[in-house]
């Protein structure tokens, strides 16, 4: 059975460490990118929301002016 260096395991234990607190770093970022990317979705969302809004008022207004304009 090989026998490890307590040299060589310290060595393993500060990386196993140093893995652990860059994968928290990574998993940070990552919800951090998902909120923002879940903020830019809500954005868009609402754009598209008022402009559909305004294309059907813009619609509205031409029939208004159209049935207008036919009474005189």
């Amino acid at each position: 059975m090989p026998v490890i260096k307590e040299q060589d395991l310290g060595e393993l234990y500060s990386e196993l460490d140093s893995l652990k607190v860059e994968k928290e770093n990574l998993q940070a970022g990552f919800i951090d990118l998902k909120m923002k990317s879940t903020k830019i979705e809500k954005q868009n969302k609402r754009n598209i929301i008022l402009l559909i809004i305004a294309a059907i008022l813009l619609v509205g207004l031409f029939v208004f002016l159209y049935f207008n304009y036919e009474k005189n």
